[in-house]
C-alpha cells in the first residue's frame, strides 16, 4: 500500500472494520512514512484520550431521587389542577440560597450543586429540572461527535497535502517505481529512476521546480504545504524555488540541505559523498552534529559523515588546489597558499579553517578574516583563539548575512 491507498483506510483501522493483513500493511507502512506516522499518530492520541475519559459522573446520593420525585409530583400537581405554585418572595429566596451554595462549593470544583432538603420538599414548577441530556441521548451523539471531529481532521490533513507533483518535462526513459499507469504523476512514497541519457523535469505544486539528471533516483518521503521533502540515493539534481511559504529539502545518507526561495544543485555520489552548490539564495545544511547557513555562490562537500570546507566558485585555482591538499594534510604549506590568495569573497572558507589548525596559525588567519570583515562586538582575538563556539558562531552570522 502506498500513502494514497492507506489514508482513507485509518479511520476503519480504529474502528476494526478492516482485515488484520490490511491492519499489517497500514502497520509496516507507517514505521517508513513520516506523513503517514503523524497522522497515524494524531489518530491514536485522538482515540486514547477518548478511551481515557470518565463513562459517568457518580451524583450525590440520593439527590437523583429526590429531583425526579419533585419532577413527578410536579406532575401530578398539573394533571390535578393543583395550585401548588410558590410565591414570587419564595422563589427569589430559593435562588438567592442556591447562588449562595453554589458560590460555596466552587472552590471545591463540584460539578453537581446540590440543594437544600428542605427546598425539594416543596413543589416547584417554575424552575425546570428535566435534563438536557439522558445517558441514551448522550450514548447517540457522543459517537457523532467523535465521527464529527475525526472528518475534520482528515478534511484539515488532506489540505495540507501537496502531491501529486506533475512531470511537466521528460527526455529519454524513465520510470516511476511500482506503478504501471499514470507515469505523469509523482505520489508520496514514490520512487522516480532516470536512466542514460534521460533527466525529468517535476513541478512541485505551486512551490518550485526540481529537475532530475540522467543515472539518478529519488523518493518523495514528505510532501504538504509547509514541508516539502525527497531522499536522493543516487545522481544529481537541481531544485528552484520560488516562494517562502514552505520550505523544501533534499536528504542523502550524509546530509540534509533545506532551501527556502533558493536556486541549488546537490550530486551525491556511490562514495557517500555529498556536493552542495549554491547557486542563489542560501540554504541550511544539516549534518551530524553541524548546522549552518551557505549562500550563493559557494560549493560544500561532504565526505561520508566528515565535512568538508565549503569554497567560492570565483577563487582562484591556486586556492582551490592548496584547499584540497590542506583537507587532506591539513598542512602549513597549503594553509599559507590558502591565506595569500584569499579575497573578500572567501571569507567563510577561511573562517572553516580555525579549528583545522594549530593555535599558533590561529592569529595570522584572524588577522587575514578581520581585514575582511571586522569582528562584531562581543568577538575577541583571544576568544577564536581559543575557539570559543559562541564568538565564532556570531562571526560566522556577520560574515553570512554580507556576503
Amino acid at each position: 500500500m502506498n500513502c494514497f491507498e492507506i489514508t482513507p483506510l485509518l479511520l476503519d483501522y480504529f474502528d476494526n472494520l478492516i482485515s488484520e493483513e490490511q491492519k499489517k500493511e497500514i502497520e509496516n507502512h507507517v514505521k517508513d512514512c513520516i506523513k503517514c506516522s503523524k497522522d497515524f499518530k494524531i489518530f491514536t492520541d485522538f482515540f486514547s484520550q477518548i478511551e481515557s475519559l470518565p463513562q459517568s459522573v457518580q451524583p450525590p446520593k440520593g439527590i437523583l431521587d429526590q429531583i425526579f420525585n419533585e419532577i413527578n409530583n410536579e406532575s401530578e400537581l398539573k394533571d390535578n389542577n393543583s395550585n401548588a405554585v410558590l410565591s414570587k418572595n419564595k422563589l427569589r429566596k430559593i435562588k438567592k440560597q442556591q447562588r449562595l451554595l453554589e458560590e460555596k462549593e466552587k472552590a471545591d470544583h463540584s460539578k453537581i450543586k446540590k440543594l437544600p432538603l428542605d427546598l425539594l420538599e416543596k413543589p416547584i414548577n417554575e424552575i425546570n429540572f428535566k435534563s438536557r441530556f439522558s445517558k441514551k441521548k448522550i450514548l447517540v451523539i457522543l459517537p457523532l461527535l467523535i465521527a464529527i471531529l475525526v472528518i475534520c481532521l482528515y478534511l484539515y490533513t488532506s489540505l495540507q497535502e501537496n502531491y501529486p507533483w506533475e512531470i511537466i518535462k521528460s527526455e529519454g526513459s524513465y520510470v516511476i517505481q511500482n506503478r504501471l499507469t499514470d507515469q505523469k504523476k509523482f505520489y508520496l512514497d514514490d520512487k522516480l529512476i532516470t536512466h542514460d541519457y534521460s533527466n525529468v523535469t517535476v513541478k512541485i505544486a505551486d512551490f518550485g521546480l526540481l529537475h532530475i539528471d540522467q543515472n539518478s533516483i529519488i523518493k518523495l518521503i514528505d510532501a504538504q504545504k509547509g514541508e516539502n521533502r525527497i531522499k536522493l540515493f543516487q545522481g544529481s539534481v537541481s531544485a528552484n524555488t520560488w516562494t517562502q511559504t514552505g520550505k523544501f529539502s533534499i536528504e542523502t545518507q550524509n546530509a540534509i540541505t533545506t532551501e527556502n526561495k533558493s536556486n541549488f544543485k546537490i550530486n551525491y555520489f556511490a562514495d557517500t559523498t555529498t556536493v552542495i552548490n549554491v547557486i542563489s539564495g542560501f540554504v541550511e545544511i544539516n549534518s551530524g552534529n553541524n548546522v549552518f547557513m551557505l549562500p550563493e555562490g559557494y560549493t560544500f562537500k561532504i565526505h561520508q559523515n566528515e565535512t568538508g570546507i565549503p569554497v567560492n566558485n570565483s577563487s582562484t585555482g591556486n586556492l582551490k588546489i592548496a584547499l584540497i591538499e590542506f583537507e587532506k594534510k591539513h598542512d602549513q604549506n597549503s594553509f599559507n597558499i590558502i591565506l595569500n590568495e584569499s579575497a573578500e569573497f572567501d571569507a567563510l572558507t577561511l573562517w572553516h579553517i580555525f579549528p583545522l589548525i594549530d593555535e599558533h596559525l590561529r592569529g595570522k588567519l584572524f588577522d587575514k578574516l578581520n581585514s575582511f570583515y571586522a569582528a562584531p562586538n562581543g568577538v575577541t582575538k583571544q576568544g577564536i583563539l581559543e575557539l570559543n563556539k559562541e564568538m565564532l558562531k556570531k562571526w560566522w552570522d556577520e560574515i553570512a548575512w554580507q556576503i
